[in-house]
């Protein structure tokens, strides 16, 4: 099961928003989605929201940020779109982690865990846990917000301390 799991650790954090219905209670018709989203959203979003409790079982100190989990949605859609799995988008030596949470907060510490695999969340959590970069952004202190996007088999957490 290990071998279905690839992961990666950088030091180094995102906004989503939601709108809100009125006081009208019919409900609005679809928002037209790509096909593979319609099935996998919901889904990968309850897997995201998943691994962030099992990452705030180890670290208390952790709290959810829609900034954070917005931009590390965006960065495991990219590179699902651009066909990479790496801190490094490919003929690049930056990590745009960095730049993703800065757009959310001006930070002083973060961080970045990249998890690749089909499997459940209490798996690619125990798998992190197992590897000392990735378990060491997990607890480490300076980290007060985290956010989480899974899209497709990858999950990005990114952390912020501020």
């Amino acid at each position: 099961m290990l071998e279905r799991l690839t992961i990666l650790a950088l030091l180094f954090v995102p906004l989503l928003t939601v709108a809100s219905a009125g006081a009208d209670p019919t409900p609005l018709p679809p928002y037209p989605l790509v096909k593979d989203q319609v099935d996998s959203r919901p889904v990968l979003h309850e897997k995201a929201l998943q691994l962030y409790d099992c990452a705030r079982r180890e670290n208390s100190r952790l709290r959810w940020d829609e900034c954070l989990a917005d931009r590390a949605l965006r960065r495991a859609k990219d590179m699902v779109k651009r066909n990479y799995f790496s801190h490094h988008p490919p003929k690049s030596d930056h990590n745009p982690a960095w730049d993703l949470v800065a757009s959310c907060h001006k930070f002083r510490y973060a961080g970045e865990n990249l998890a690749k695999g089909d499997l459940p969340a209490e798996t690619i959590h125990e798998t992190l846990m197992k590897s000392p970069g990735h378990r060491k952004n997990i607890l480490d202190p300076r980290f007060q917000l985290l956010g989480i996007g899974c899209y497709k088999n990858i999950c990005v957490e990114l952390f912020a301390g501020l």
